[in-house]
């Protein structure tokens, strides 16, 4: 006989994700008249754009920052995406590029991200991201999502991107609690280990990956767009990455991007 109580159980998951939404719905955030309006397309999306939000001289000062933190990081934090290709990386973006953390200080950012989810959420971590080799796959073109708890995460476009920049696709709306996600959220649940130093390891990158048919059933059945989040250099936006969503493949130019993640409590990965 299963036992329903064991560790990993569905009982034990359960209990988990109740205990979690409490907590959330316990510690709410007000958030002022003014970003109402970008809060509800956030809850009603799983996204938010807003075109432009950052000038061309800010971005020109985040990329000298970050050209500079490439000269001086230490190698740990200049690397490969984990088993991505074609992407690399600057870690502990904040940290070794100052000028960042204007974007994830910024009051609008706080207090929509607070009032979606907690008024203590924090920044777990800070990065940045360039695609420069074309026609390069990944698994993470797969349509996956990232956790069953909030992993809210803000981009900013040092780039304009198009369709051919490899912009991230979101199936609008597919964050919400709808009863197909619940088997997948516990499979994930399960599943999904980062190892001693909270990283990612060649099996974690496909907890929540789901195949293409399993995709258009959902997709059918809860009537969801897929939609390219394309913007010119400066724009930021907000999503929840529990919804699915996909990366594309580059096919023209290069894609530059800062993201950060943010969780409850800063809770690990």
């Amino acid at each position: 006989m299963i036992n329903l109580y064991a560790r990993d159980s569905i009982i034990e998951f359960i209990v988990k994700k109740l205990d979690y939404k409490l907590r959330c719905a316990l510690s709410k955030h007000r958030v002022p008249t003014i970003h109402q309006k970008a809060l509800e397309t956030l809850r009603r999306d799983g996204c938010v754009v807003f075109p432009e939000y950052f000038t061309l001289q800010q971005v020109a000062e985040f990329q000298a920052d970050i050209e500079q933190a490439k000269r001086n990081a230490s190698a740990d934090r200049i690397k490969y995406g984990h088993i991505d290709t074609g992407i690399s990386r600057v870690f502990d973006l904040t940290e070794v590029a100052p000028s960042t953390n204007i974007i994830f200080e910024d009051p609008m950012v706080l207090d929509i991200i607070k009032g979606y989810c907690s008024r203590d959420c924090r920044l777990l971590r800070s990065f940045y991201e360039e695609k420069k080799e074309l026609g390069v796959s990944s698994q993470s073109n797969h349509t996956h999502f990232d956790d069953w708890r909030h992993r809210v995460k803000v981009w900013v476009y040092l780039t304009d991107v198009t369709e051919k920049q490899a912009p991230t696709r979101i199936m609008l709306g597919s964050q919400k609690d709808h009863w197909w996600r619940f088997w997948h959220e516990y499979n994930y649940y399960l599943h999904f280990r980062t190892d001693e130093n909270n990283q990612f390891t060649p099996l974690t990158d496909y907890s929540g990956m789901f195949w293409p048919h399993e995709v258009e059933t959902i997709r059918k059945r809860w009537n969801y767009r897929e939609k390219a989040i394309t913007g010119k250099a400066g724009t930021l936006f907000i999503f929840d990455s529990r919804a699915l969503h996909r990366s594309t493949v580059l096919e023209e130019g290069e894609r530059k991007i800062i993201t950060g993640y943010y969780t409850y409590k800063g809770l690990g990965l």
